[in-house]
């Protein structure tokens, strides 16, 4: 799923920074920055590393307008396609799993990926100040087949374990890789 060009839409202006590290400062999912600005590249490099990482999940979110975009985005292509199986990195994790949930709630009995199965990597779900942006908790997607989750303990873009309860059609793997 292409997504670029709704980010590039939205300014990443100070304002929106301010709103993300308000609902982000929480969890420290920020801390992981410091490590750009080690960057030998240059700070021209450094700003434009940090817009396509931080900066997106930034973007996401502050602005509720484009994660509403986001969501009917993909929603619309999983009705084009009708996949059996969702792969999902990293910001992409976030787009899946809030436009399944949202549509589990809005419409349980027409679900937009009944019996598919869902795999999550490097993904920020799980992330406490991430978290937040689906009203603090994390919930097994019920109409889902299963939900793969790899996770690295080292990877320093943000990421995090899911605890879910009932896991019963919800797996995490251990990915260890520096």
């Amino acid at each position: 799923l292409a997504y670029d060009r709704f980010f590039e839409d939205e300014d990443l202006n100070a304002p929106v920074v301010a709103e993300a590290l308000i609902q982000l400062s929480a969890s420290g999912l920020f801390h992981g920055i410091a490590d750009l600005f080690r960057n030998r590249r240059g700070l021209g490099t450094l700003l434009e590393d940090v817009r396509w990482t931080a900066g997106m999940v930034a973007q996401w979110v502050a602005l509720e307008g484009l994660r509403a975009r986001l969501r009917a985005h993909l929603a619309a292509e999983l009705r084009r396609f009708q996949p059996e199986l969702i792969v999902a990195h990293s910001l992409g994790s976030l787009i899946a799993y809030d436009t399944l949930r949202r549509d589990e709630v809005a419409r349980p009995a027409q679900p937009l990926a009944p019996g598919c199965t869902l795999l999550t990597m490097g993904s920020q779900i799980g992330n406490p100040a991430v978290r937040t942006t689906f009203g603090g908790r994390i919930e097994q997607l019920e109409s889902l087949r299963f939900w793969w989750h790899l996770y690295n303990q080292e990877d320093d873009v943000f990421t995090s374990a899911i605890d879910l309860p009932g896991r019963e059609r919800f797996r995490q793997v251990d990915t260890y890789f520096d």
